[in-house]
């Protein structure tokens, strides 16, 4: 049975305006992938160790095995020319590592689709939400279901006053900067810890 959770963002204005200048280094270093990754285009990613150094140290990905490591960055240059969706990534991963990723998931997902929102812990802590039990026999649903409220949670939150002033304050900050407003808004959550 599918769990019902309502998430929501509830960041203030104080809280914004003390995150907006601390994303400036995490925003730099999305930008690097995000032109590497343009300057990539027909190129294999797995093959460009600048490239997966940038990401693993942006999404703090450390620690796995080498054949990890190549698995998922096969996924990210086979992901590349199709539409895919969040589940087709966690059920992908999970067969080529026996373990729902979550998490690296939906990394390489908003990596190719910067309207998706992240999974990760601080993301979680933010929304007060955990992911379900690896015990948990419909776990790949609930991780579905928990990414599909994450990004109706985001969108809710940016068309709210704190979310609009979100988007204002952060292209006040970053005039030249073009992001979008999920990734303004995974941005500053990441520096409300």
């Amino acid at each position: 049975m599918k769990k019902t959770t309502i998430l929501t963002v509830s960041l203030t204005t104080q809280q914004i305006d003390s995150s907006l200048e601390k994303a400036k280094v995490g925003l730099a270093k999305y930008l690097n992938i995000q032109k590497r990754l343009n300057d990539l285009a027909g190129k294999p990613l797995k093959d460009d160790a600048d490239f997966r150094k940038s990401f693993n140290g942006f999404y703090r990905i450390r620690q796995k095995p080498a054949a990890w490591y190549d698995t998922f960055y096969e996924l990210l240059d086979e992901s590349r020319n199709q539409s895919v969706d969040f589940s087709t990534i966690l059920r992908s991963l999970h067969i080529a590592t026996d373990r729902y990723e979550a998490s690296f998931a939906s990394k390489l997902l908003a990596t190719l689709n910067p309207q998706m929102p992240v999974i990760d812990s601080i993301v979680l802590k933010n929304l007060n939400a955990k992911l379900p039990y690896q015990s948990d026999p419909n776990r790949f649903n609930n991780i579905c279901s928990l990414h599909e409220e994450i990004n109706r949670c985001y969108k809710e939150y940016l068309q709210s006053e704190n979310g609009r002033y979100l988007v204002k304050q952060f292209q006040k900050t970053y005039p030249n900067v073009d992001v979008t407003e999920i990734k303004m808004l995974d941005l500053v959550l990441w520096q409300s810890r």
